[in-house]
């Protein structure tokens, strides 16, 4: 996001003197993608000197908002599942609990062993075949595990029919001899003092959402305070669900509904404390243009769901920035990095639902952009054949007639 945004900022205070005070910010960012030579004839009149110093300033205030943002606040846990960090335990790191649940499923057929035995020494009624019955419930059993790992691979949406399968498997019950209140944090023994400790041995479900999975909120459920910045993102009643159904039961990807809010605030941090610093006039829009790469044009965005035009043109160019950037960067060990012809077709399809500003998408487009940047930062297999023209079609009314999308620029 940060060379993009600079390769189409970097162009606009390019040329040989000022540019005249009724040249709106379309045309500058049109024009700075037309060859030097026909850029003094064919766009600009220069004669303003205060313009110049104008664009002196966005081009700071680009290079400051695009190097802040993604930077002030972010989840370790979330972002960078591997990260070292101090640790309360021996025991302790983190840990993807399928070993937990495939150790349930162990106890199940081990229970389904013993079973076997007992139905040996004891006898069973007539016609009932032990052995059969054992291979039986062996099979369910193995196949029920692999749909639990694939659940929680997250890598396709999950179906109704899926999230009914998950529940039912879950239902089952294995038998727990030992305290499970033993060997652990102060805060997660606290999250169990609900309820009296069971009776050993008890039966526990085989997938559970436990009471105790629910991590309450520090801030009594006003994260943003007085929110006199406006935020407008919907606050989930806990800081953090940890149980097991609701987190296999996600329908696309891997973060629960708190989670993904957790991630979300990381923007209201940057905008807060980007907010309380004393910035010079010209600079005045870093708080905004760093917090608001995450609104859509739809409106369907965060954190403040801006819709449309009041979303300014230099944070419309923001959003496309980033998404381009997201979806093409080799270093995000949660997804693999996509093609260009890949990433500008999901692009063309945001723009059509609307979660993308046209005519920024089309001043990507101009190879002086795109191009640089895949030249520049991009690994060579991504670089593929792009049909600009076939992206271009279709995408909206604006992005035809670039003119009809933008207003003027006012410094």
């Amino acid at each position: 996001m940060h060379e993009i945004g600079l390769t189409i900022a970097g162009r606009l205070k390019e040329g040989r003197g000022v540019v005249a005070a009724d040249v709106t910010l379309r045309d500058l960012l049109l024009a700075s993608l037309i060859p030097r030579d026909e850029l003094l004839h064919d766009v600009i009149h220069l004669r303003n000197q205060s313009i110049l110093i104008s664009l002196v300033f966005l081009f700071a205030t680009i290079l400051i908002v695009l190097w802040l943002a993604h930077r002030i606040s972010t989840s370790l846990r979330l972002l960078a599942r591997g990260a070292q960090r101090i640790r309360e335990f021996k025991l302790e790191t983190i840990y993807n609990r399928i070993h937990e649940i495939r150790m349930r499923f162990e106890v199940l057929w081990r229970d389904a062993e013993l079973d076997y035995h007992k139905a040996l020494i004891h006898g069973t009624d007539a016609g009932t075949d032990p052995a059969r019955r054992l291979h039986e419930r062996q099979a369910r059993i193995r196949d029920d595990f692999a749909f639990v790992a694939r659940c929680n691979i997250g890598g396709e949406s999950m179906s109704q029919s899926d999230r009914k399968r998950l529940a039912r498997i879950g239902a089952q019950t294995w038998l727990r001899h030992l305290d499970d209140r033993l060997g652990i944090s102060r805060e997660e023994l606290s999250r169990k003092q609900h309820q009296p400790p069971p009776e050993l041995p008890v039966r526990d479900p085989l997938l559970a959402d436990k009471q105790e999975h629910l991590v309450p909120r520090r801030d009594e459920g006003s994260p943003f305070g007085n929110n006199t910045q406006g935020f407008a993102m919907q606050v989930p009643e806990y800081r953090a669900n940890h149980g097991e159904l609701t987190n296999l039961s996600v329908v696309r990807g891997t973060l629960t509904t708190e989670e993904r809010f957790t991630i979300n605030s990381h923007i209201i941090q940057t905008i807060r404390m980007l907010s309380a610093l004393p910035w010079p006039p010209g600079l005045r829009q870093v708080p905004d243009w760093a917090g608001n790469h995450h609104e859509a044009y739809c409106g369907g965005g965060y954190p403040r769901g801006l819709v449309g035009r009041k979303l300014s043109i230099p944070e419309r160019i923001m959003v496309v920035a980033d998404v381009f950037e997201a979806l093409t960067a080799a270093d995000r060990p949660y997804k693999q990095p996509r093609t260009l012809s890949e990433a500008l077709g999901i692009m063309k399809t945001m723009c059509r639902q609307g979660h993308l500003c046209p005519v920024s998408f089309t001043l990507l487009l101009t190879p002086n952009v795109y191009r640089r940047y895949a030249d520049a930062y991009l690994d060579p297999f991504q670089i593929d054949t792009v049909d600009e023209e076939e992206l271009l079609t279709d995408i909206a009314e604006p992005a035809r007639r670039p003119s009809s999308g933008l207003t003027r620029f006012a410094s």
